[in-house]
């Protein structure tokens, strides 16, 4: 199997641990692999189905981050075993270490895919992902300040790119990047 077959089969809720995988080795420069170069490799049809299964996976897991809380509200009415055993399955479903993670490796294709985006490609998966990610920047802490500039650099790219709905993206980044750094001046 391809390196780009490879990075495709494991961009879904399944194959998660893959895809962390790819983007540390991405990451990782004495590693050969590289986002980019494997997005070039891609075919269009190939790329639309990577967004569209990024697309999928990001909304899979911020469904489970958010799922958390309303399973700990139904784990205090049951015993005290079954409790035990729900918050140790949620943990798991929903460690924040582990969101946080695959919310910035979608991120990082998501940007390394505006580098290869052709004139004429339909990238309506990739505006879902940008969406998505843009309405996180909001409810995100100022803790999680390198993922926030990571999201905000992609709606900078965007913004440049001059592609569909720019102007929320780019106005949005502008006005929560001032907010955050008010914020983190302030005595």
């Amino acid at each position: 199997m391809s390196k780009r077959e490879a990075f495709l089969e494991s961009c879904c809720t399944e194959n998660v641990d893959d895809f962390l995988r790819f983007i540390q080795l991405h990451k990782n420069k004495t590693e050969p692999f590289d986002v980019e170069e494997v997005l070039q490799e891609m075919n269009r049809d190939q790329r639309q189905t990577l967004w569209g299964k990024l697309s999928s996976l990001l909304q899979d897991v911020l469904q489970e981050e958010r799922g958390e809380e309303g399973r700990r509200e139904e784990g205090r009415e049951e015993r005290k075993e079954e409790r035990r055993e729900e918050a140790m399955e949620v943990e798991a479903a929903a460690d924040p270490n582990h969101v946080r993670s695959v919310v910035d490796g979608v991120t990082l294709v998501a940007a390394e895919s505006l580098k290869v985006l052709q004139d004429g490609e339909t990238y309506s998966s990739l505006l879902e992902i940008i969406h998505r990610l843009h309405d996180l920047l909001e409810l995100q802490p100022v803790s999680e300040a390198p993922l926030q500039l990571h999201i905000l650099r992609l709606c900078d790219a965007w913004w440049k790119k001059d592609l569909k709905e720019k102007e929320t993206f780019g106005r949005s980044a502008m006005i929560i990047a001032l907010t955050k750094s008010f914020d983190l001046k302030k005595p």
